[in-house]
Parts: C-alpha cells; structure tokens; sequence
C-alpha cells in the first residue's frame, strides 16, 4: 500500500459507497455520480459561489450531526448569514470528526473537505506501478474524446509518441484504472493526481514531463 503518498496530495477521488453514511445518503438524494472529488487537509479555504444558476448546499459535520447552509446563485445584498456564507465561502480548520461537504447544480457535482486521519479510514488504494506509456493513455483517455468525425483522437495522439494504444488500454483496464468499455475511473484519475501536479493535463504536456518524443514528421513537429 502506498496511500501515505497520497496523504501528500491535496486532491483524489472516492468512490460514493466508500464514503460516510451521511455523506452516501445526501449524494444519492440529489443524484450525485458514482465518485467523489476529495480534498484533504487540516485546514481547507473554500471557494465562493459566483454562478447565479447554482445553487450550492454546504453540509457542516461535527460530532456525528449535520448543519445545512445553502444559497441559490450569486452573491446578493438580502442574503441572510447563513446564505452569504454557503454563497461566499470560508476558511476553516478540519479535525479527523469534522467534514465539509458541498453540492453544486451547476455545474452538478460534489466535494468533500476530509482530515487526512479520516480520510485514512475511509480507504487506501493499492500500489499500482505503471509505465509512462501507460500514463500516456490515461492523459488522452481523461482529456480527449474517444473521436472526432470519424478519427480516433486518442488513439491517434498517443500513437504519435510511439504508443500502442489498443494494448496499453487493455493493460490499463486489466489493472483497474479504466472501466471495460475504456472510461477512465477513480483509480485512473487518482493515479494521474498523484503523478502529476495538478487533476488535468494535456497530452504534450504530459509526455515531455514523462520522456516520451513525439516520431519524426507526426503533426506539429
């Protein structure tokens, strides 16, 4: 096991079921996907709500009850306390028995702000090495679509660099980090999170910083 590494890293993604009770039950109730994107700290600064089509629900967890703060759109200048903080956001310190959980409609989604204790009672993922051409393709699986009138756009991206896409997402999805039919899910997510810095990368981006080179005469070079 190798999740004191990803104890380092602000971000991942959990599976729903592996989730709190509390936290299955409010996702299920507004028909939240399958993960969730976890955020760990012991203090968390939480971002404002700027979009006047969402609504944004905050769920306070301390000492095993619930406290809902939630606001509909933007900032306004009758928001009550409660509503200018869901609306605004805040800066707080997470104990291992305190959580913070957020819903959006829009765009629809979850986040959940974890103590690195609690987050290690929640789960710990297998050590899953992987190779750069393996990482390569869950770069494109994650960032590009399967095609684009009639062209396979990953496949092509990822054979520009000398990659056999077909085997290397084959190996992936025996190892877990893509689904059957070639989706990328949390366990592939999680493993670009921990190779990289930040949740998103390009394709380019990610094969210079994994030592892959693009062949002689392939588009752009």
């Amino acid at each position: 096991m190798k999740f004191l590494q990803y104890l380092t890293e602000q971000e991942r993604y959990i599976s729903i079921k592996d989730c709190p009770n509390w936290v299955q039950r409010i996702l299920k109730s507004e028909r939240i996907g399958k993960d969730v994107r976890v955020t760990i700290g012991t203090s968390v600064d939480i971002g404002g709500n700027w979009h006047d089509g969402n609504v944004r629900r905050v769920y306070l967890y301390a000492g095993g009850k619930v406290k809902t703060l939630s606001g509909a759109g933007g900032p306004g200048v009758n928001d009550s306390p409660s509503e200018r903080r869901a609306k605004q956001g805040f800066a707080t310190q997470l104990t291992p028995d305190k959580m913070i959980l957020i819903t959006n409609t829009y765009p629809k989604g979850g986040e959940l702000y974890v103590h690195p204790d609690a987050m290690a009672k929640m789960i710990a993922e297998p050590d899953q090495q992987l190779s750069p051409e393996e990482y390569l393709v869950l770069v494109a699986t994650r960032s590009l679509k399967a095609s684009y009138q009639g062209r396979p756009i990953r496949k092509d991206e990822c054979e520009r660099y000398g990659v056999n896409f077909e085997i290397t997402k084959n190996q992936l999805i025996s190892k877990g980090m893509l689904n059957r039919n070639g989706a990328i899910n949390k366990d592939g997510k999680n493993a670009l999170l921990a190779k990289f810095d930040y949740p998103t990368i390009d394709t380019m981006s990610a094969a210079k910083k994994l030592g892959l080179k693009a062949k002689k005469g392939s588009w752009g070079y």
